[in-house]
């Protein structure tokens, strides 16, 4: 800042013989901080009497702060100036302060009468103390509340007019440039809240207070992080291979530290089953720690949608895409509803319907033939899309034992049950059930079935 001047005159007290009466004239300038000059020009004459010799005079000041409750007893003394010198400086003024000035010319026989009161008002000068009470408040994830109070009093050096809020992200060997925000001051007491940070991210700050004449040094940086969030992103690289007709094998690949937005607490595996006939089985969800999992107890030979997330504190995150995998094929269930009955003499028609339970693709049908049971005489495949089998060279007036075995790629699954039939007595034909009708021997369209 440049320096201020103030120009004021005053007449010493009345001449006195033997006394000196300097009519002054004092200019101050503020150059630094609580450094004033006061120059004093001094034209002055001495009348003494004839007998006595030249006198010496001094000039000599009493500086004050301008306060109603203080006297000129307590003001302070500078020292003594020299006749020959013109000027002098006063040192240790507080800025933004007033002071009142008078001054003597004194020789070897006293003192003269004070001159008029010289106010003077020191320039302003950087604030000389930081801002107290800063305490930092993070809100959400991503804004943090600043407060803080006015300087000390008496380091503010003028009236404080805002304040610069310098902050930056917090790491060891991080950015040291500080963003800077300047706001105008409100009062003793500040609040301002920092917005657009980074999520769960630990943040440096200080405060600056400004007067007129510059900015004051910062308060001690003080250090806070951001609240959690949610992830931002879902895993990535979600791999699933199927283990067993019962389980299937995860694996991903974990977030980075800017996209947890938080400390996580894990990865939650969310399932379902996507059904033969359209529908969509319960869905689950598992919880795990690791970036690895072992999905088990599935519905065998079925496709499974499958997504990942991870979470933190705050909750979910950003679940990732679905992906889809088939549960292995295992050795199917029973063929359902199988029937038996004579067509001929030598001939018995066997049919039934698909097993309950794939648990894979069926590749083919297995027919049994037993006499006696569970001695296996004869065994026929059928297609995949046969549901019927007629097992020739039978003995007339003989009970067969007939079940029916459905296969898969992992193999033959389990048995029908067993249905025991008798080849038509010569001359005899089929009856169907409910009685009533007759089926010639020679037709074997599709007999009614009847089980023993």
């Amino acid at each position: 800042m440049g320096p201020v001047q103030q120009r004021r005159g005053g007449m010493l007290g009345p001449r006195v013989p033997g006394q000196c009466s300097p009519s002054i004239f004092l200019k101050h300038s503020f150059r630094g901080p609580a450094v004033m000059n006061v120059v004093v020009f001094a034209a002055f004459t001495v009348d003494l009497p004839r007998q006595r010799e030249k006198t010496h005079v001094s000039i000599s000041s009493f500086l004050k702060k301008q306060n109603p409750k203080d006297s000129w007893d307590s003001a302070q003394r500078t020292k003594d100036v020299s006749p020959q010198l013109n000027s002098a400086t006063i040192i240790d003024i507080h800025p933004s302060s007033t002071y009142s000035i008078r001054m003597y010319a004194k020789n070897r026989i006293g003192k003269s009468e004070p001159s008029n009161e010289l106010s003077i008002t020191a320039d302003e000068a950087a604030p000389d103390g930081p801002p107290q009470e800063v305490h930092l408040e993070p809100i959400s994830s991503q804004s943090i509340r600043v407060t803080w109070k006015a300087p000390k009093k008496h380091l503010q050096n003028g009236h404080i007019r805002g304040y610069q809020i310098g902050y930056r992200e917090y790491s060891t060997g991080g950015n040291f440039q500080f963003n800077i925000i300047s706001i105008d001051t409100t009062g003793d007491s500040e609040t301002y809240t920092l917005d657009n940070l980074s999520k769960f991210t630990q943040y440096g700050l200080v405060v600056q207070a400004c007067n007129r004449a510059g900015t004051g040094p910062s308060s001690q940086e003080i250090i806070t992080t951001t609240l959690e969030d949610v992830p931002s992103y879902p895993p990535e690289n979600v791999q699933a291979s199927a283990t067993s007709p019962e389980s299937i094998s995860l694996s991903w690949s974990t977030l980075s530290k800017e996209a947890l937005n938080g400390i996580l607490q894990g990865f939650r595996v969310i399932y379902w089953a996507n059904l033969m006939d359209g529908e969509l089985g319960e869905i689950k969800n598992v919880t795990t720690t690791q970036p690895s999992l072992e999905l088990d107890g599935l519905e065998k030979y079925t496709n499974y949608s499958i997504q990942v997330l991870a979470f933190t504190r705050a909750g979910d995150g950003v679940r990732s895409e679905q992906i889809f995998t088939r549960t292995k094929e295992d050795v199917p269930g029973p063929p359902a509803g199988v029937k038996a009955a004579a067509a001929s003499a030598s001939m018995v028609f066997v049919s039934w319907l698909p097993p309950l339970k794939l648990n894979g693709i069926i590749r083919k049908y297995t027919v049994f033939c037993s006499h006696p049971y569970p001695t296996v005489i004869s065994e026929f495949e059928a297609s995949p899309d046969s549901f019927s089998y007629r097992i020739p060279n039978l003995s007339r007036n003989r009970q067969y034992s007939v079940w029916v075995v459905a296969v898969t790629s992992a193999g033959r699954g389990n048995s029908s049950d067993i249905i025991t039939v008798e080849p038509l007595a010569k001359g005899s034909s089929l009856r169907q059930d409910g009685g009533g009708g007759r089926c010639p021997e020679t037709t074997f369209g599709t007999p009614a079935l009847r089980a023993k």
